[in-house]
């Protein structure tokens, strides 16, 4: 877990460059070091960021996207995870009130 107060963020502009497309982010991070687990809202803000601009782009070539927020479809495959995010899966769980 962090602990760095909020005024100890440095905001900057990132930009990405996927395929023929071009993605501007600004991110704030923790200042100084910080720990991997620390930068996991900032990563999946990227891959969330990445992942809507696909699907707009399939959607206005008539493609439709099967997978959508609430479809349940992940929870019956695998769904690969960097072990930062386990450990901080399990941390939310073991933060649970029973029943979990």
């Amino acid at each position: 877990m962090s602990t760095a107060a909020p005024s100890d963020t440095i905001t900057g502009e990132v930009t990405l460059r996927v395929a023929d497309e071009t993605l501007a982010l600004k991110v704030t991070v923790r200042a100084g070091a910080a720990a991997v687990a620390d930068l996991l809202p900032l990563f999946q803000g990227v891959a969330s960021a990445l992942t809507d601009r696909a699907a707009d782009r399939d959607t206005a070539a008539g493609r439709q996207v099967s997978c959508r927020a609430g479809c349940g479809a992940c929870c019956r495959q695998g769904v690969p995870v960097a072990p930062s995010e386990a450990r901080a899966l399990a941390a939310l769980v073991d933060a649970m009130p029973e029943p979990r």
